[in-house]
């Protein structure tokens, strides 16, 4: 980083965006996309209504909380990866499809138990085993499709995608 005290440095710290605000969008996005996709995918596995209504209300706020740990998570397995800017989008893909699976398959289990709980006092089991046997085998396309959808949120608020690493590029606060 150019030097803070210079006009250069000025320009460079007020124009990166803090993690605050990446956080923020990841969250967004984790959010966004999992009353769409994950609320469908639970309807679909046989779900009651009032159960994915239960699982999607108790998510959402976590999931935007979530979302901050799935972009670093996300950009760590770039890393690990090697997945650059310049990487294939096939490589980009395959590095979403870990990243979302390892992080989510777990997370996922956890919300839809709390949700049977809370709408019917139990957990259904065989459903949710169901779904989450639903997430492994959606997750090739589930997991590239929110690192697309996050990215675009990402670079419509002037955030580098995950294969830039925009979490460790950023102020701390």
């Amino acid at each position: 980083m150019e030097n803070p005290s210079s006009l250069e440095g000025l320009v460079e710290a007020s124009s990166t965006p803090s993690r605050r605000k990446v956080r923020f969008i990841d969250g967004v996005a984790n959010a966004t996309f999992s009353i769409a996709a994950v609320g469908g995918m639970d309807l679909l596995t046989g779900a009651a209504i009032g159960d994915v209504l239960a699982s999607r209300g108790v998510a959402t706020p976590f999931n935007i909380y979530m979302g901050g740990l799935y972009g670093q998570w996300r950009e760590k397995v770039c890393k690990i990866t090697s997945t650059t800017p310049e990487s294939s989008n096939w490589k980009k893909g395959f590095a979403d499809w870990i990243a979302f699976t390892s992080f989510n398959l777990p997370y996922y289990l956890s919300v839809r138990a709390l949700g049977g709980f809370v709408s019917e006092g139990q957990p259904n089991w065989e459903s949710i085993v169901y779904g989450a046997g639903a997430l492994v085998i959606t997750s090739p396309l589930a997991g590239p499709g929110l690192g697309l959808y996050t990215d675009l949120l990402r670079r419509t608020f002037g955030i580098p995608s995950a294969s830039s690493g925009a979490y460790h590029k950023r102020p701390q606060d």
